[in-house]
């Protein structure tokens, strides 16, 4: 795939991009399955028959096909994470990811849904991700072993 610019982000590519994908797949996931009358897939249902007429059980092939890109988008990060722990080792694999997953997940839940991010949230995550970057700076003993 093409690198991103910056050579520690091109290292963990894997690792942003199986976050990204499980992500996803969590608000996919939520989308598909949330049943309740202010769901987002209802109002997009809701958007749809405005402009097109659609059968009623059309909602149904809907949240089968929204539930059908939250399984490819597990797929796709299964496969990022098997890349990222070739290419890292399986400890900051494991801990580059999950802080990846974590931190679009949360993003993800207030720009879709509305969910609070609190200041104490914001401050844990920088926290966070200032000790994934930390340990992105250690040697990796798992790959200085594939190395020789």
């Amino acid at each position: 795939g093409k690198p991103f610019p910056c050579p520690k982000m091109n290292t963990y590519r894997h690792n942003i991009l199986s976050g990204l994908c499980a992500a996803l797949a969590s608000v996919l996931g939520k989308t598909a399955f949330d049943v309740s009358d202010e769901a987002i897939i209802i109002r997009i249902w809701a958007a749809l028959c405005a402009v097109i007429p659609l059968p009623p059980w059309g909602i149904y092939l809907l949240r089968l096909l929204t539930a059908g890109i939250m399984l490819f988008c597990n797929a796709l990060m299964l496969r990022f994470l098997v890349r990222a722990l070739q290419a890292v080792g399986s400890l900051k694999a494991m801990i580059v990811n999950f802080a990846f997953s974590f931190v679009f997940t949360a993003l993800f839940g207030w720009m879709i849904f509305s969910e609070p991010l609190s200041l104490s949230w914001c401050m844990g995550a920088c926290l966070m991700l200032t000790g994934v970057w930390v340990i992105s700076l250690g040697k990796n003993p798992e790959a200085d072993k594939k190395a020789r």
